[in-house]
């Protein structure tokens, strides 16, 4: 049994303004994709993302991330900060039509359902730019 700890039961001021959300999703591209591709995307959904959450108030990104899971293809993006702070990474050599997509976020400065529509919005827009479907679970 994990002894209870009276410290994490009081507030902390510090974190007051500090929201989170997470997300899975399916996305389906209509067709196989090379790990290029959904390099991009990702890419591209944290940019969104971050720019979102920064236009309703953000002060600051403390982190967004995505793993998007398929057919042999793992892709994973951060976002620390403003959109030059993106790092992707990849490995496999699958190529899925469809994905598993999670997506996690802790924001300073804009309330959870700010954060959750920011989030949505994103995945909505980068989906239709690259022609993609998007699938709440």
């Amino acid at each position: 049994m994990i002894a209870e700890d009276n410290r994490s039961q009081k507030p902390n001021v510090a974190h007051d303004g500090i929201n989170g959300y997470g997300t899975v999703v399916d996305v389906n591209t209509g067709k196989a994709q090379n790990i290029d591709t959904y390099e991009r995307y990702a890419l591209e959904l944290m940019k969104a993302v971050s720019a979102r959450c920064v236009n309703a108030g953000a002060i600051d990104i403390g982190h967004i991330k995505a793993y998007l899971e398929g057919d042999r293809l793992f892709v994973y993006a951060s976002a620390v900060g403003d959109a030059p702070d993106i790092t992707v990474k990849s490995e496999g050599d699958g190529s899925p039509m469809a994905v598993s997509l999670t997506i996690n976020s802790v924001v300073y400065g804009i309330d959870k359902d700010a954060l959750k529509n920011a989030t949505d919005d994103a995945l909505d827009e980068v989906a239709g730019v690259f022609g993609f479907t998007v699938t709440k679970r």
